[in-house]
């Protein structure tokens, strides 16, 4: 038989695993069994025995006893599930055969996260009856200490990222908007004689206000319509004389008492 060394059948193994020829492990093992030991082999030419054998080094081998796993690039974290049937290959802990834990995570890899968990708001997972959640319980940041989205914000994602928002698509935000919902109130506005504070200055001009009582105004109904205070209109010519108004009857008394611009006409 030949010596020990086998330094020829070393060599012819060397020249097989740097060429481009294909090779099987079988056939490579053939040129240095039973002549040399393995665990005499230079480190080199056993690595390249190794590749040979499943594609991955023995180093980076789940299992270099069997082939069928052995490849890195097929089971990255040696879990026993391969690349395409593992929904995170860099975890171990995740797995289709893996119990699923209330983590935030698929463990089980069937496309749902803490399933048979109770919702818990502030762990930044929408779960359950919520509907934000920006992983904390702090309200005035607009998802709410109890997972609900606060008036004048919206919010997206997980964890829940909260913007205030536009609801008038006026150009201001809730924020600053003393009226997100009419999109003619706004810190911009002109003021308008409908009973609101259109240019959130905090207050309603006096010419809005029915100082008398009799249910007219001093300005003139805006075409949009009038959102305050119930009244029956405008155009009141003497706000200070409940008895003054375009309602009115006219009295021989020196006043115009209708406010239709003429005084004691009739009499």
């Amino acid at each position: 038989r030949p010596n020990h060394q086998g330094s020829g059948t070393l060599a012819a193994l060397a020249d097989l695993l740097q060429s481009d020829t294909p090779v099987s492990f079988y056939d490579a093992l053939l040129l240095v069994r039973p002549w040399q030991r393995s665990d005499e082999l230079p480190e080199e030419l056993l690595a390249g025995l190794m590749q040979l054998h499943d594609g991955a080094l023995t180093t980076e081998d789940c299992d270099d006893n069997d082939p069928a796993l052995g490849a890195v690039e097929r089971d990255v974290d040696c879990d026993g599930t391969t690349t395409e049937n593992d929904c995170d290959d860099e975890d171990p802990s995740i797995n289709p055969g893996a119990t699923e834990v209330c983590n935030g995570k698929d463990d089980n890899c069937d496309g749902n996260v803490d399933e048979g968990c109770a919702p818990v708001c502030g762990n930044g997972i929408i779960e359950g009856g919520e509907e934000c959640d920006d992983g904390d319980t702090v309200d005035g940041d607009g998802c709410s200490a109890s997972c609900t989205v606060e008036p004048g914000w919206s919010c997206e994602g997980q964890p829940s990222s909260c913007t205030y928002e536009d609801a008038d698509d006026d150009g201001y935000t809730s924020d600053v908007d003393c009226d997100d919902n009419d999109a003619s109130v706004n810190p911009g506005a002109t003021e308008l004689c409908d009973g609101q504070d259109n240019d959130c200055d905090g207050g309603i001009p006096a010419t809005e206000t029915d100082s008398d009582g009799d249910g007219y105004v001093e300005c003139s109904i805006d075409a949009g319509g009038w959102d305050g205070l119930p009244i029956f209109g405008g155009d009141d010519c003497d706000d200070t004389d409940l008895e003054v108004n375009p309602a009115a009857a006219e009295a021989c008394n020196g006043f115009d008492d209708d406010c239709d611009g003429e005084v004691d006409e009739g009499c």
